[in-house]
């Protein structure tokens, strides 16, 4: 069963184009050491959502209706 999951997991990263910045650190399938070092899960859960792209940042939630030049705009729009 585990080297099942590991080539279906190796065939998706490669199917991927929005996974390409994680493959170029990420080529090996193994527990990560965060997930043991990072006690409060809430902050895990966050940690983890960040790497794997599953967050409300502008540049993921814009991923899927607004172009990327929109994206920007609405940036540089926003007083800091």
């Amino acid at each position: 069963m585990t080297e099942t999951y590991i080539q279906f997991w190796k065939d998706n990263l490669t199917k991927s184009r929005k996974l390409d910045l994680y493959k170029s650190f990420k080529m090996d399938y193994h527990e990560e050491l965060y997930l043991k070092a990072i006690k409060n899960n809430e902050r895990r859960t966050t940690f983890t959502k960040f790497r794997i792209s599953n967050h409300k940042l502008a540049i993921e939630a814009g991923r899927y209706g607004n172009t990327i030049v929109n994206r920007i705009a609405n940036h540089d729009r926003k007083e800091y």
